[in-house]
C-alpha cells in the first residue's frame, strides 16, 4: 500500500520565487508520513510579500486580453493578465507571476517518492498552520475542488504581513505522486477582485 506523503512548499516543498525569496523550505520527503516518526512540519517557503507597492491590478483589463505561460520545469500551462511579468523557476524556486505589486502568483510542482501518494488535506492543513504561524492568518474558508480533472482543496485566509492586511489563496491539486501548488496573495482590500482573478488563472491551468 502507498503511504501518503504531504506536499511541503513554494509549493509543494521549495523555495518561493527568486525576487521575493525568503529560507528554504524543507524537501516533499522531509514531509513523508513514516511509521517511526511524526512528518517534519513546513519551513518558511516564501519570505513575505513585498509591501512596496499598493497598486491593484485593474479587474476589467485582466478579464480581457491575457497572456499565457508554459512551464517546460515544472510541466503546466496558465493564463496571466498582460501586464504582469513571469518569473521562471530554477533550482527550488516557484514560479513567480506579477507586476512588481500585490497581488502575487506562485507556481510549484513537486512528485513524492515511489510508494507514496500526495496527501491533499494533510498538506493543506500544514499550509493553513504556516499561514498562521506567518501571517497571523484566519481561515475563511477550505473546500474541496476539482480543476480540470484534477481533485484538491481550495482556501483562503486573511493574514497580516507588516502593516498590510493580506487575502492569501492557497490551491493544491494533485494525482498520485504528482503535487500542484498555486498561491495568489493579496492586499485584503481587493479581495474580491482578487478571488475573481485568482479564480480565471486557476481554471486555466491544465499539466502538459
Amino acid at each position: 500500500m502507498r503511504q501518503p506523503a504531504a506536499v511541503a512548499r513554494a509549493g509543494i516543498g521549495a523555495r518561493r520565487g527568486q525576487r521575493h525569496a525568503g529560507a528554504i523550505r524543507p524537501a516533499v520527503g522531509d514531509a513523508l508520513e513514516h511509521a517511526d516518526r511524526e512528518p517534519h512540519t513546513l519551513g518558511d517557503r516564501h519570505g513575505g510579500a513585498d509591501a512596496r507597492g499598493h497598486a491593484k491590478t485593474d479587474p476589467e483589463a485582466d478579464a480581457g486580453a491575457v497572456k499565457s505561460y508554459t512551464s517546460k520545469k515544472y510541466h503546466y500551462k496558465i493564463s496571466y493578465p498582460p501586464d504582469w511579468i513571469v518569473t521562471p523557476g530554477s533550482g527550488n524556486y516557484s514560479d513567480e507571476f506579477d507586476n512588481f505589486v500585490y497581488p502575487y502568483l506562485y507556481v510549484y510542482r513537486d512528485v513524492v517518492p515511489s510508494g507514496y501518494y500526495v496527501a491533499v488535506s494533510k498538506a493543506m492543513n500544514q499550509r493553513i498552520a504556516y499561514f498562521k504561524s506567518h501571517y497571523h492568518a484566519s481561515v475563511v474558508s477550505n473546500k474541496s475542488i476539482k480543476v480540470n480533472g484534477w481533485p484538491g482543496r481550495i482556501a483562503i485566509l486573511k493574514g497580516k504581513d507588516g502593516v498590510v492586511n493580506l487575502q492569501i489563496q492557497e490551491l493544491i491539486l494533485a494525482k498520485g505522486r504528482i503535487g500542484y501548488e498555486l498561491e495568489l496573495m493579496g492586499q485584503l482590500d481587493a479581495a474580491a477582485a482578487d478571488k475573481a482573478l485568482f479564480k480565471r488563472i486557476y481554471s486555466s491551468w491544465h499539466p502538459t
